[in-house]
């Protein structure tokens, strides 16, 4: 599941260039889109750089919260496949836990909060993005078939042996889940392919 949401670092800059592009954007000299946003995560993962373009998100979803959806794969990205520090994680997941509507909850909310639950909250917080995981997963129940395939395209691109697909699958999928008979129904849909 987390590498569809990464943004590779595929055309690396200095962090001093990052600062000055985050500057321009803050004086209305470039304009914050979400091509934008996509081009400066395939630049940097610097602390620094990464906590001023969050504040300028931050800022731009108090004034348009509208705006969340469009801009959730970039805060997705910022947790896949990067390591980011506490504070970092912190407003993100206080940025998600404050957009995410449970009526309008798509998969990749559901996914977000997956996520989420792997980067090492404070408790209280942890606890928030657990409550509203569950929830989601009430709303949005996972689809077997979509594992499956996540799960044979790991095996062909890695050759990985079955017990490590099983522990994949395993954290893959809630604990509600866990206790039924979905593995064998899902390992079904894997030989079937």
């Amino acid at each position: 599941m987390q590498d569809k949401y990464a943004i590779e670092i595929i055309t690396p800059k200095n962090p001093l260039k990052c600062h000055n592009i985050l500057t321009d954007v803050k004086k209305g000299k470039i304009e914050f889109t979400p091509e934008f946003a996509t081009e400066f995560l395939q630049s940097t993962n610097n602390r620094k750089n990464i906590a001023d373009f969050l504040e300028l998100l931050n800022k731009r979803f108090e004034i348009t919260p509208q705006e969340y959806k469009q801009y959730k794969p970039h805060l997705m990205a910022m947790v896949c496949k990067r390591e980011q520090p506490e504070s970092v994680n912190h407003t993100i997941a206080d940025i998600a836990l404050k957009h995410t509507n449970l009526n309008k909850a798509d998969k990749t909310d559901r996914d977000f909060m997956v996520l989420l639950s792997h980067i090492g909250l404070p408790e209280q917080q942890a606890k928030r993005v657990q409550d509203l995981c569950t929830k989601l997963y009430e709303i949005i129940p996972v689809d077997v078939n979509d594992i499956a395939e996540d799960v044979t395209k790991k095996i062909i691109a890695e050759n990985q042996n079955y017990a490590e697909v099983s522990e994949f699958v395993l954290q893959e999928l809630p604990e509600k889940q866990k206790k039924s008979n979905i593995f064998s129904r899902m390992m079904n849909k894997i030989k079937e392919r």
